[in-house]
């Protein structure tokens, strides 16, 4: 425990979002433990706390901005801006992870999907991301309940964190086919970096042989992806 109170700052362009009502609140519970400012938009996640040299970041996203982020490639720019600060950051999605693929357009002409594969190819891409970012350590938490819960927990978490009650290491900045191949079994980074300099990519299950990632890494990946492609696999819709 601290006497010394966690500076609390939150990016003033949360100004009326309801977010920072709820931050408030929080705080409000426990001012004793906390003192809190605005900050400009432009330095960096929406929320940051600070105790000492420790720090925490946060972007805080509504299940439409997580969808949207994920595909025009902001997420992937707050990713590597995450990795840059060299403490935690995370994400908090205020919905449950479900809701994201919720907000992927229904397959009809008005919607501008005419072809199922397409929605089924956006709900795998979010699939993905959301695995990279766990992978880089920019974790995504999904806060059901409405966003006083969600600011109740992200402080919780936070303050945990600062007071040295729990770790969380801080994200790395590799890339995300790094990562989508360090997922596969024997594969780590230098097999992923040489897969990858080899031509291979996420979308390429087969591919020419590659120095330094020998048969039976090849056969577990090939294994593995078959796993994942079984009728009855369990699939977010």
């Amino acid at each position: 425990m601290t006497d010394t109170p966690i500076s609390v700052t939150l990016s003033s362009n949360e100004k009326g979002s309801g977010r920072d009502l709820a931050l408030m609140k929080e705080i409000d519970r426990h001012p004793e433990r906390w003192t809190f400012g605005w900050d400009d938009p432009h330095q960096g996640l929406d929320l940051l706390f600070r105790l000492g040299e420790r720090e925490i970041r946060w972007e805080l996203k509504e299940c439409p901005d997580m969808l949207q982020s994920s595909q025009d490639g902001h997420l992937y720019m707050q990713r590597m801006q995450a990795a840059s600060y060299g403490h935690p950051a995370q994400i908090a999605v205020l919905g449950p992870d479900m809701a994201v693929l919720e907000h992927v357009p229904k397959v009809t002409k008005t919607a501008g999907w005419l072809n199922p594969r397409e929605r089924a190819a956006i709900e795998d891409a979010i699939e993905r991301w959301d695995a990279a970012c766990f992978a880089s350590n920019f974790t995504p938490h999904y806060f059901s309940g409405g966003a006083d819960n969600a600011m109740r927990r992200i402080c919780k978490r936070s303050r945990a964190y600062l007071l040295g009650e729990i770790d969380i290491p801080a994200p790395k900045a590799d890339s995300f086919q790094v990562y989508c191949f360090k997922g596969f079994p024997g594969v780590g980074s230098v097999k992923a970096d040489d897969l990858i300099s080899g031509g291979w990519r996420l979308e390429l299950v087969e591919g020419e042989p590659v120095r330094g990632v020998g048969p039976k890494t090849i056969e577990k990946m090939r294994e593995a992806v078959a796993a994942a492609r079984a009728p009855g696999r369990l699939r977010r819709r």
